[in-house]
């Protein structure tokens, strides 16, 4: 069945030639002249797609251009969607994007970074460590602390003040 008579559109107002005719947003022309409900991960909102130009979703990915089996990326960051042949993020390449390229390595999150030590991440670091310290040593005094200030009050309870002792023999008024 062609497209003219599926409910398309058409690329340009006055169009006099079937070839010009498109299918709505929400499908795509399978290339055969027929519209197809488009799936899970592509865009539902691009009209005038075909097979080759199917728009994928950020967060999913494909085989090529030529397939239509669009599948949900297992870090989705890694895959940047579009309409393109590569569907992955800079430094990721392979099946879901999921593998990192020649000169990247994995970070604890799944995604690819270059290898290159940027002083931004010297810095970032150092202040990373610095604020271990600090909460190290104040997590230790405050402890500290509250040990003395226990200690006082078990003294105090016990049988007066370890500060001021009062001779033995001694009244008090």
């Amino acid at each position: 069945m062609p497209l003219s008579t599926l409910r398309s559109t058409t690329s340009s107002v006055g169009s006099f030639s079937e070839s010009t005719c498109n299918c709505p947003s929400g499908k795509f022309d399978d290339l055969q002249g027929t519209c197809i409900k488009v799936t899970d991960g592509m865009s539902e909102e691009t009209p005038g797609m075909n097979l080759t130009t199917i728009n994928v979703k950020q967060g999913f990915w494909r085989t090529n251009s030529k397939s239509t089996d669009v599948r949900e990326c297992l870090i989705p960051e890694a895959c940047v969607g579009g309409n393109s042949t590569n569907y992955c993020r800079s430094g990721h390449e392979g099946p879901y994007c999921a593998v990192c390229a020649t000169d990247y390595f994995e970070d604890p999150f799944g995604l690819c970074k270059t290898c290159d030590t940027t002083t931004l991440d010297i810095i970032l670091t150092v202040d990373a460590l610095l604020t271990i310290i600090v909460v190290l040593c104040t997590t230790y005094k405050i402890r500290k602390k509250l040990k003395n200030r226990e200690r006082e009050s078990r003294a105090t309870e016990e049988g007066g003040s370890k500060r001021f002792p009062l001779p033995s023999g001694s009244r008090t008024v």
